[in-house]
């Protein structure tokens, strides 16, 4: 086997060829009520956020938007959305949120008043 074999991006099996990561669909739920993550607090798993070692407070506003942009911003299966994130904490915090434009495009597409909540804050 040759150098450029062994350099050779090895691609998986259920991914299709130039599949990027960054560009992965946007997992978003049916309803923000199918939200009911935890509200004390706790650690996210390492493929959410693999930064220092550390506990979110979603009843704290700064660990909360550090929690939501980690989540929607790396979450590949509703799953992950639904067991971490809070509905009615995160339509709170929405208007604040730094997320990629596609992220907040797919969550604005399907929650209406997520958009409203965004627009209202842009007239501020």
């Amino acid at each position: 086997m040759g150098l450029r074999a062994l350099l050779r991006p090895v691609r998986p099996a259920d991914r299709p060829a130039g599949y990027n990561f960054h560009e992965h669909p946007v997992p978003v739920p049916r309803t923000l009520c199918s939200l009911n993550g935890p509200i004390s607090p706790f650690k996210l798993p390492a493929h959410l956020y693999w930064g220092v070692d550390k506990a979110f407070d979603p009843l704290d506003r700064d660990d909360l938007a550090a929690l939501v942009e980690a989540v929607l911003g790396e979450a590949t299966t509703v799953r992950d959305l639904t067991r971490y994130l809070n509905g009615t904490l995160l339509a709170g915090i929405w208007s604040s949120l730094m997320l990629r434009p596609r992220v907040q495009e797919a969550w604005e597409k399907r929650f209406p008043e997520l958009a409203a909540l965004s627009r209202m804050e842009e007239v501020r």
